[in-house]
């Protein structure tokens, strides 16, 4: 039960094996860490190391899980957006188009007096901070300005990913990642996880995923976003609340036999949790249809109504509530 499985994790964390380290995001969202290079955790090892990027950490406030098959550019831009765009320009798209109407008035008063100055020049400073930061956010985001000097790299949120948090130097080091699993799921604050097709036929993926809900019996719709790569932007016209019937087949079909994992000793150890902690291979088959299918719909309502929420917290940042 959730009982025994929270004693388990809390063991982890006192004896956790392999270092509990993470990444600044700004580090995180470099198009190269996510390029199809497989890890540990699925089954071969990256070429080259970025351990080195992340540092040890108490705890992280993301846990990223993934399947690197999948789009790495997208991720990065998802990630990117949900982390710190959405609020960034969510905010600044609200509060200065209004801080240009509210100088207005004050323009008019100024030109009354000094008949040179034009009655719309105090309106053109919240516009130009406005260009000003879209610019930077351009720029940022084609790559031509240093990450250090990017929006994201003033956000101070650290993330566990894989390519830079776990150690591969060693057979003995990798085998202490894949025990140290629970321990680094128990010491995310939050966890990310990019779905797809090929995401829910990844055992470890699905693992990952499942463990993290059951973990958080009571908060996972505070603690776990599940983005698909599939969907459109949140300003995006073809957005669509409900889940779509491929979505829905992912799930339906999902069996912990049928997922792919491309070690036979990862997979012998992951089905022997499941078996520990879940009862059966069918209870946790069960388990997956359920309750990802709800957080799959909860998530994909909260995304598509961030722009919405930071909207509105902008609004009563301004005005009140």
């Amino acid at each position: 039960g959730p009982a025994d499985f929270m004693e388990m994790i809390s063991n982890d964390e006192l004896e956790l094996e392999h270092p509990m380290r993470a990444a600044a995001l700004s580090v995180v969202l470099q198009r190269e860490l996510w390029a199809n290079k497989p890890t540990l955790l699925a089954g071969r090892t990256a070429t080259g190391s970025n351990y080195d990027l992340s540092i040890h950490v108490r705890r992280a406030d993301y846990f990223i899980s993934h399947a690197w098959a999948d789009d790495g550019a997208r991720k990065v831009s998802m990630l990117r957006d949900f982390l710190c765009l959405h609020a960034l320009l969510g905010r600044l798209l609200i509060i200065a188009p209004l801080l240009t109407l509210f100088v207005l008035p004050l323009g008019f008063g100024l030109n009354s007096f000094i008949p040179a100055f034009p009655f719309w020049g105090l309106c053109t400073l919240p516009l130009t901070v406005l260009l000003l930061v879209l610019l930077w956010v351009g720029l940022s985001n084609r790559n031509v300005l240093p990450r250090t000097i990017t929006p994201w790299a003033a956000v101070p949120t650290t993330v566990w990913l894989d390519t830079c948090s776990l150690l591969q130097d060693t057979p003995e080091t990798v085998a202490a990642g894949v025990r140290g699993l629970g321990g680094f799921l128990s010491r995310s604050n939050k966890m990310i996880a990019f779905v797809s097709p090929t995401y829910f036929k990844r055992l470890w993926c699905v693992y990952e995923v499942a463990s993290f809900i059951k973990m958080h019996p009571t908060n996972v719709h505070l603690t776990l976003t599940l983005l698909n790569l599939e969907w459109p932007g949140t300003f995006s016209m073809r957005k669509s609340k409900g889940l779509s019937a491929a979505e829905l087949a992912c799930l339906d079909n999902f069996s912990c036999r049928a997922a792919q994992c491309y070690k036979p000793a990862d997979r012998a150890f992951i089905l022997r949790q499941i078996r520990e902690h879940w009862g059966s291979e069918e209870e946790f088959d069960k388990y997956v249809r359920v309750e990802l299918k709800t957080c799959l719909a909860m998530s994909k309502a909260a995304y598509f109504k961030q722009a919405s929420s930071v909207a509105k917290s902008s609004l009563e940042l301004i005005f009140g509530e």
